[in-house]
């Protein structure tokens, strides 16, 4: 089947030097340079080149909230991408997603999954797929696993001997009710993608591990749900596992009825960052929700964040400057149904800024990395049309617009955009797209998206607000607590799904 790949990238009006780097309007996109000038050179906005700033290129109109739009973008430019760019897609003829991505330390990823296959011996379970993408985009190799049939990978860790540890959810058969549950699932898988061990952890409820990092003492953290609490409502949890699995501590973390943990990341003191969302918040729904605790689970400060509507916190990452950057999305302010939700915090949990970017679709915020100048990548979702697509963002410190690219298989909805990693030059990150009846999408693309022999089209979708929040201190109740472990038998068979080249066309 041929394919054509859509390339949208967008210059915006506030686009100004900060961090003493620039997109250079006459040589950064198109003709040359990776879309950040290797210098300070200022252009201005208004492209005259003297570090002014027409007066009339930084007025704004109100978004459809009342809240003031302060970024509207009304350029088109075309990005120049380095060499070794290329688009994939992974998967047979059936339906294969991704659901994690971990850079490796040559450049490609490791990549997670379902893989919609069945098998005689087993011919209950849909595995799990788990696959190493080269720097060339071709498959370096490729196992099949799973617990039971539901089983999901939603997030995964580096281990010390080039393997993986693998965070998510098992489904297992409450025999007595002949119904399924979830319980939060860790596997270990070394180098070779042989299995090393297998956890489940969990009671009555329903739990799942949403996220897992490794921490400077050789342990791992992994933050996800429960509901085992609150009478069937979701708490947050979180715990400490060593090597082997062993938990050495483990906490939830609720108020009154919907608490949930998605993104933790590891301050170079030690402490961790957590973001997720709690309704206990004054304000709406569901607002965003961000805890700083030691590296032990002692609670330092939590903090809520949100409008009128919802808010989810989906990942997060500790700032050179010792502050954080937690993204996600929100249905409070700007013109979609739900919009990307970016917000910069201190180290105490003041907010530095916050913006809202979206168009009149479904947009969402879903990785986060800082560059070492500075500067941030945003992925996410961005629905312009009926079609999803993988959307990057580049910011500067201080919360400008850099950039907007979007990338997709035309025809075809692709979500669920992570950020495997970047390397200075490339970026790697994966979605799932619902072409050739459902496919991986993998993409290593220059640091605004940009990749060779791909068609590159203007798009002015998504305007940027500033939503105005006041943070309020949380009062949720973090406590020990006290789900079981449980060894388990993990399934493995050979998997030949087949790669195919997008781009270069």
């Amino acid at each position: 089947m041929a394919l054509e790949m859509e390339m949208k990238c967008t210059r915006h009006d506030s686009l100004f030097v900060a961090m003493g780097i620039v997109a250079v309007l006459g040589t950064g996109c198109g003709a040359g340079g990776s879309g950040l000038a290797d210098t300070a050179t200022d252009t201005g906005v208004d492209g005259t080149g003297d570090g002014t700033v027409d007066p009339d290129a930084m007025d704004s109109p109100d978004a459809p909230d009342g809240t003031d739009v302060i970024d509207v973008p009304t350029e088109d430019v075309v990005y120049e991408p380095p060499t070794g760019t290329w688009v994939v897609s992974v998967g047979g003829w059936e339906f294969d997603e991704a659901s994690a991505a971990l850079a490796t330390p040559t450049g490609g990823a490791l990549i997670a999954g379902k893989a919609y296959v069945t098998h005689m011996d087993h011919p209950d379970i849909l595995p799990l797929w788990l696959g190493e993408i080269g720097t060339d985009g071709a498959v370096a190799w490729q196992v099949l696993l799973g617990i039971y049939d539901e089983d999901r990978v939603n997030s995964m860790a580096p281990t010390p001997d080039g393997g993986v540890l693998l965070a998510g959810a098992a489904s297992v058969i409450e025999e007595a009710e002949a119904i399924y549950i979830y319980d939060a699932m860790l596997i270990r898988v070394d180098g070779a993608g042989d299995v090393q061990w297998a956890r489940t952890v969990g009671e009555d409820g329903d739990d799942s591990l949403d996220a897992v990092i490794p921490t400077t003492d050789g342990a791992y953290v992994t933050v996800g749900w429960t509901t085992e609490y609150v009478g069937g409502a979701s708490s947050g949890w979180m715990a400490k596992v060593d090597p082997d699995g062993a938990i050495l501590w483990q906490e939830y973390v609720q108020e009154s009825g919907h608490d949930q943990l998605h993104g933790v990341v590891e301050t170079t003191g030690g402490d961790l960052l957590v973001v997720g969302e709690t309704d206990s918040g004054a304000v709406g729904g569901t607002d965003l929700l961000v805890l700083r605790t030691t590296t032990d689970g002692a609670v330092v400060w939590q903090k809520i964040l949100g409008g009128t509507g919802d808010e989810r916190g989906l990942a997060i990452a500790a700032t050179a400057d010792g502050g954080l950057v937690a993204v996600g999305s929100t249905r409070s302010a700007g013109p979609g149904w739900w919009n990307a939700l970016i917000v910069r915090m201190d180290g105490d949990g003041a907010v530095s800024w916050q913006r809202v970017l979206g168009g009149d679709g479904n947009d969402t915020a879903s990785a986060v990395l800082e560059h070492t100048d500075g500067s941030l990548l945003v992925a996410g979702d961005t629905s312009p049309s009926l079609d999803a697509q993988t959307w990057l963002i580049g910011l500067s410190a201080t919360g400008d617009v850099i950039s907007q690219t979007s990338l997709g298989v035309a025809g075809y909805g692709d979500t669920g955009t992570m950020l495997a990693g970047y390397d200075g030059t490339h970026v790697v990150h994966v979605a799932s797209t619902s072409s050739n009846a459902g496919d991986i999408l993998v993409s290593r693309t220059g640091r605004e998206g940009a990749v060779e022999g791909c068609s590159l089209h203007a798009s002015t979708t998504a305007a940027t607000v500033d939503p105005g929040w006041t943070v309020q201190d949380g009062t949720l109740t973090i406590a020990g607590s006290y789900l079981a472990t449980a060894s388990e038998t993990v399934h493995t068979w050979t998997s030949d799904l087949p790669a195919a080249r997008l781009c270069p066309e």
